[in-house]
């Protein structure tokens, strides 16, 4: 989530998934590592896993990269075009 809404808003309320995103699995971590349910190399693998698997996803979503690419080729509707209406440019068969 917070690699989908940084780049798309500018409000303050948008650092939240992003410290939502770091600390929940970290007091996740401790708590299970408290309670004998994981070892340090169980996390440490998991540490190396989602470092390589976060910028893996920024590659493959690229959020900024199609944002003003669509804004600058938007089209307007056919029926909004000068001379639709009355078949300009069209090919009659």
């Amino acid at each position: 989530m917070a690699l989908l809404v940084m780049p798309r808003t500018h409000k303050w309320w948008r650092w939240v998934f992003v410290v939502l995103a770091v600390v929940m699995p970290l007091l996740v971590t401790v708590s299970r590592m408290y309670r004998g349910m994981h070892h340090p190399t169980d996390v440490m693998g998991a540490v190396i896993l989602t470092s390589l698997l976060v910028p893996l996803l920024w590659f493959v979503i690229r959020p900024n990269a199609d944002l003003s690419a669509t804004q600058k080729t938007t089209q307007t509707p056919i029926e909004a075009r000068p001379g639709a209406a009355i078949g300009v440019g069209t090919s009659a068969s």
